[in-house]
């Protein structure tokens, strides 16, 4: 059985658990809390879920590095395979007219990496280059759904969502399954 021996630290564990945004330093936190309590280890397993040698790796990052061994260290997961290809990658979208599948197929030739669409996408999200829409596919987004010169007859849509007030197929009024007052 481990636990913290200050009054200090317990005061600052009580304030993490309490306040953090983060969900891990509020998980390692209360762990450290009721072990200060004098709870078991395996309780300690029990209650959040994770292996004892986890515990005993909180515990040890906690009697190592104090509050520093609560919060994930940086550097975890898989390291991007775009790293330092930034500018060659935004020269290729400019080239495409921002085609990804152009770029993912220039990637692949010149330079052997392999990635999904996803990949890209997300990691021109994190560098920050933006695949901004055009003003012609902007434009073709604010249009609405139907014409109104040509009213298409869509079941269980209320006409008052195409702005007229009868059906053009049965030219009944609101409330049918097709818009017509008496079937449905």
């Amino acid at each position: 059985m481990r636990c913290i021996d200050k009054n200090r630290e317990v005061e600052a564990l009580e304030k993490l658990q309490k306040n953090s945004t983060d969900n891990t330093v509020r998980k390692r936190s209360h762990c450290l809390l009721l072990s200060h309590q004098r709870r078991m280890i395996t309780d300690l397993s029990s209650i959040f879920d994770v292996n004892i040698r986890t515990i005993e790796r909180w515990l040890d990052n906690w009697a190592k590095n104090g509050l520093d061994s609560l919060p994930i260290q940086p550097g975890r997961g898989v390291k991007t395979r775009l790293k330092g290809l930034e500018s060659v990658i935004e020269e290729q979208l400019k080239q495409h007219n921002r085609n990804l599948k152009n770029v993912l197929a220039y990637l692949e030739g010149q330079h052997n990496i392999v990635i999904c669409k996803k990949t890209l996408q997300n990691f021109l999200k994190d560098a920050g280059l933006y695949l901004e829409k055009s003003a012609a596919v902007a434009k073709k987004q604010t249009q609405p759904l139907y014409l109104k010169s040509k009213l298409l007859h869509f079941p269980k849509f209320p006409l008052s969502f195409f702005e007229k007030d009868q059906c053009d197929q049965c030219q009944a009024g609101l409330g049918c399954y097709n818009g017509n007052a008496g079937s449905g």
